[in-house]
């Protein structure tokens, strides 16, 4: 009997600590999942003039996000990012 209640005891304590942690982690993917959703789209969404853009040849991943982000295409953090991994 004595064993009974403490193994419910041990239960309920891995309960309470493994639940919040999951529910954490779960919010923090999902907030990582929207942020990095949000910085691969264009500047402005709603703007569809077409727009030229000359990248010089051998130019590196820095300065191709640096003349995309100038020309309001695309958020340089994200795409230097993306384009190195």
């Amino acid at each position: 009997m004595l064993q009974e209640h403490e193994a419910k005891t041990v239960r309920k304590i891995v309960l309470y600590i493994t639940a919040p942690l999951l529910l954490l982690i779960i919010a923090a993917c999902i907030g990582l999942f929207v942020y990095i959703r949000s910085a691969l789209q264009p500047v402005d969404p709603n703007d569809k003039t077409p727009i030229h853009v000359e990248i010089p040849i051998g130019s590196s991943v820095y300065t191709i996000a640096n003349v995309l982000e100038k020309k309001k295409r695309r958020h340089q953090k994200m795409r230097r990012f993306f384009a190195t991994t």
